[in-house]
């Protein structure tokens, strides 16, 4: 990576260390408000330089790679290289199953398309690998106490004695879910389609996909915890919900998230709260939302806000409205999350491999003479350390 990439990102997280620091403090004044704000304002400014850099370097990449995928593609500069590439393998290949469409030296483009839809590889969890036929379950080390250190004076001139203490290590097991999306499509359409029919096609699948495994990650499946079930701390909005009507529920949990020796760095929540958290003014008769910092949370079409500094994804699949609190069954929740300590676990079929592939099947449907399109991914998600994910319950409208 870029040297300057990680210097950009390092100084942004001694910034945000700096302005957790102020607001650790017992009484926070205004002007160290004032302070904090400038501080995480800096932060962004060196995370969006860092993006910038980074997109950079992978267009560069994906540019670096076109020799090798034209001479796959007969060499032909006129028309867009992977549509190309997708369209010939689907159209011109013998008749069979299981004919991948994705290459690997466009996995960040791939990577790139999942950023755009999906809140889990947009938010900056860490992501680890598991490629197949070495097994189907991953085990991730975790410290679930740290031990106790002491403190030893002297005596008579010589250093105290000090007692031992062992950290006691565990491991989590991660399971994972599949998400499939399957389609049809009439080979004489695809024949007589203009460019980039298939691409459309290929990149809706991508999106359906990722915005599934959204639901997965966040609320849990069939083998997954997930996430908000992995909270270790809960802000609750009362026992039968209640409404938003200022930061301070927000605040409670970066607070709660901090106590734990987390660092919170992302904020998760519907698009029904964001929405009320929008219409809270700074002070009565003003017109100013309260929560506006001028920064985007990374998401494509996302709205460009956050709180203390924390970037804001919104997602009507990674959150829900119809939890239940007493007796109310509308209510939602908003995770603070350090994403530092939260693994996004993707199933991969060879090292190196995309996360999600795309197939085509030309004799699935043969007498139909349609060629059958199949976008799956493995997915699992793990939280070792509860700390990392403070859920704030019984949000309503």
């Amino acid at each position: 990576m870029n040297n300057q990439i990680q210097e950009l990102r390092e100084k942004g997280l001694s910034l945000r260390g700096k302005s957790r620091e102020i607001l650790a403090r017992p009484n926070v004044t205004n002007s160290d408000l004032s302070r904090v704000a400038e501080l995480q304002n800096d932060a962004d400014q060196c995370d969006l330089k860092a993006q910038t850099l980074l997109e950079n370097e992978l267009r560069s990449a994906r540019l670096a790679a076109l020799p090798n995928l034209m001479k796959s593609t007969g060499g032909a500069p006129e028309r867009p290289q992977l549509e190309r590439w997708i369209e010939e393998r689907v159209l011109n290949s013998t008749t069979g199953s299981g004919t991948a469409i994705t290459q690997e030296q466009w996995r960040p483009t791939i990577l790139q398309a999942l950023a755009a839809q999906s809140v889990s590889f947009a938010a900056g969890l860490q992501q680890v690998f598991l490629t197949d036929g070495v097994g189907d379950t991953l085990y991730l080390p975790t410290i679930t106490n740290n031990g106790t250190a002491t403190i030893t004076g002297t005596s008579a001139g010589a250093f105290g004695t000090a007692t031992a203490s062992d950290a006691t290590i565990s491991r989590v097991t991660v399971g994972f879910d599949r998400v499939n999306h399957f389609t049809l499509a009439d080979n004489a359409l695809l024949a007589d389609s203009p460019q980039g029919y298939l691409t459309g096609i290929v990149d809706s699948m991508i999106k359906s996909v990722s915005l599934k495994a959204d639901a997965i990650v966040f609320q849990g499946g069939s083998a997954v915890t997930g996430i908000q079930p992995s909270a270790g701390g809960t802000v609750s909005l009362g026992a039968q919900g209640g409404t938003v009507t200022n930061l301070d529920p927000f605040m409670q949990a970066i607070g709660t998230a901090l106590t734990g020796n987390a660092a919170p760095n992302a904020i998760v929540m519907h698009p029904r709260t964001w929405t009320t958290l929008l219409q809270i003014k700074t002070a009565s008769g003003d017109t100013t939302p309260l929560v506006y910092t001028g920064i985007t949370s990374g998401v494509a079409g996302a709205v460009p806000y956050a709180i203390a500094g924390l970037p804001v994804f919104v997602s009507t699949n990674a959150m829900s409205v119809a939890e239940t609190a007493g007796t109310v069954t509308t209510t939602s929740s908003a995770l603070v999350l350090d994403t530092r300590g939260i693994y996004l676990a993707l199933r991969v079929p060879t090292e190196g491999a995309e996360p999600i592939t795309a197939v085509v099947d030309r004799s699935y449907a043969f007498q139909e003479n349609q060629a059958a399109l199949l976008a799956s991914m493995r997915v699992g998600v793990a939280v070792p350390q509860g700390a990392a994910v403070t859920r704030i319950s019984g949000i309503l409208a």
